[in-house]
């Protein structure tokens, strides 16, 4: 006979009684309207669309999804995400994790090229556009926030930083008058904290936790606290409304609709936090078996002993320490019984279960995440870097496309609305409007990657695929994090400067050495010379 399992029903309380009571007589009077609230008040009793953001504790409810929308489910459940994974960053090792990733993402950071098309604008006026944008970039990217004191690469850091914990990045774009600046142009990158819908526009269906958007779908504009919302000095229920070309939102897309970034640890922050608490009582239990205790038996009041041998005083109460571990008196005939855990020989198996888990969760390698290359074989570890380089590549990809290139078409934009580019008196300003993606085109490198399981074999087989053009010198050159342009015009003058020096590449010096040797005359024996 089957058996027959009942679903858990919800907790009925005054208020859905009579939230219940009153879609019942609604409905009876408009069907249609109460249909709706009825389905709306279902699709809202849920246990939370994210397991890291639900306020239940019981496992086994966990598993009821949720039905709601992806940004219904966020705006019930991202607040406690976002402030669950910033405790994990500032008090968890695994903060350091991604201090890692951001260091791996980053590095010393991109380095920009102009690539204006020479056959559209001609060769010599893309030559001079590229350089001029380029010089101009290194000019500007050194002070380019509102402070004028931190660089680009600085926001760049700051902005994967908050991709990880916070699962995006906020950065606004706007204009100081400052004369000492080489470009007008700012940017700010502000904490996602401070965009929400304001208290006036909540329930309004084209503004969802500080997006607004138009009925199409395109994004209008994102409503920006004036102030932290947590600052206890800077007190402000202030918004402001930022035109959404000012601003930069980069967040990853898991699912379609989605109007916000959900944060990197999303799927193991209650594995994270479980991993926390068993190291902290792992720490209790080394400590409680290192004490040991001492039993005093007297004939005396043991109070009276105790008092009598104490060492300080907690109050009113006399203290006797001996660390780790502590005394104790007792009268004659007590019985003694001691408690110590035992020891535990699988806590290191469950751990490192656990966090291979969470490696599987956030796709970064569990070598990487802890640190720990221990048994590895060579085959295995090229398939640890060659998965992390991948997870590297397509994090570098998105901050490319949705925060660095958006920041130089800006920066192109700006120098030619005030005149700063020189080169502009070489093409028709006209020309410039009607086409500004022709002079705004360029390249990001990312940075160099740091490991080579066989460095001279990975060079011989570039060497080898570009001579079978099966790869070009610049995808080879852009590898190690450099400009072909720049390193070629780097080796010209070192290669003019040994010319000069009369110095010899190492494959010269040794033909020249080999043609000397073989102009020489044979010696024979004895110093006299052949027939």
């Amino acid at each position: 006979m089957n058996e027959v399992v009942t679903p858990p029903q919800p907790k009925v309380t005054w208020l859905s009684a009579t939230s219940d009571f009153v879609d019942r007589c609604i409905y009876a009077v408009a069907p249609v309207y109460g249909a709706q609230r009825i389905a709306f008040r279902k699709s809202i009793a849920h246990l939370g669309a994210f397991e890291g953001g639900t306020h239940d504790n019981t496992r086994g409810s966990s598993w009821i999804g949720s039905k709601l929308s992806t940004d219904s489910a966020l705006e019930e459940d991202l607040p406690s995400l976002r402030t669950r994974s910033r405790e994990l960053y500032r008090n968890d090792s695994f903060g350091g994790t991604i201090d890692d990733k951001v260091n791996h993402v980053v590095g010393t950071g991109f380095t920009p090229q102009g690539n204006i098309d020479s056959r559209i604008v001609g060769t010599e006026a893309a030559e001079v556009f590229n350089s001029e944008n380029e010089t101009l970039y290194k000019r500007w990217s050194a002070q380019c926030d509102i402070t004028g004191r931190t660089s680009l690469w600085q926001q760049t850091c700051l902005m994967a930083r908050h991709l990880e914990f916070d699962g995006e990045g906020f950065a606004v774009f706007s204009f100081d008058p400052d004369q000492m600046r080489p470009l007008p142009l700012v940017i700010e990158v502000i904490d996602p904290e401070r965009v929400e819908t304001p208290p006036g526009m909540i329930g309004n269906k084209l503004c969802r936790m500080g997006v607004e958007r138009n009925e199409s779908g395109r994004i209008l504009a994102y409503w920006i606290r004036k102030s932290h919302p947590g600052d206890t000095l800077e007190i402000s229920e202030q918004f402001e409304r930022v035109e959404a070309w000012r601003v930069l939102h980069l967040y990853e897309q898991w699912f379609a609709g989605q109007s916000r970034g959900l944060p990197w640890l999303c799927r193991t922050l209650n594995r994270l936090k479980d991993c926390k608490d068993l190291d902290e009582a792992m720490v209790i239990t080394q400590q409680v078996q290192a004490c040991f205790a001492v039993f005093v038996k007297t004939p005396y009041n043991p109070a009276s002993a105790a008092q009598a041998a104490s060492t300080g005083l907690s109050g009113s109460n006399r203290l006797q320490e001996i660390r780790p571990g502590g005394i104790h008196y007792q009268g004659v005939g007590e019985e003694v019984q001691f408690a110590s855990p035992p020891p535990s020989n699988s806590f290191a198996q469950a751990q490192e279960l656990n966090y291979r888990r969470i490696a599987a969760a956030v796709n970064w390698p569990y070598e990487m995440l802890l640190k720990n290359w221990g048994g590895l074989s060579f085959a295995a570890g090229r398939l640890v870097l060659t998965a992390l380089r991948l997870n590297v590549k397509a994090r570098q990809k998105l901050i490319d496309e949705k925060f660095l290139s958006p920041v130089w078409r800006q920066m192109v934009d700006t120098a030619v609305a005030f005149g700063e580019m020189l080169g502009v008196s070489s093409v028709e300003p006209r020309l410039y409007l009607r086409r500004p993606w022709v002079y705004q085109d360029h390249k990001w490198t990312p940075p160099a990657w740091s490991y080579a399981l066989t460095p001279g074999e990975e060079i011989k087989a570039n060497i080898d695929a570009v001579n079978n053009n099966q790869k070009t010198l610049a995808a080879v050159v852009a590898e190690s994090g450099e400009d072909l342009e720049e390193v070629l015009k780097q080796r010209a003058k070192e290669m003019k400067l040994q010319r000069d020096a009369e110095i010899l590449p190492p494959e010269a010096a040794a033909a020249e050495a080999a043609q000397t040797a073989a102009e020489q005359p044979p010696v024979v024996a004895g110093g006299a010379n052949a027939n």
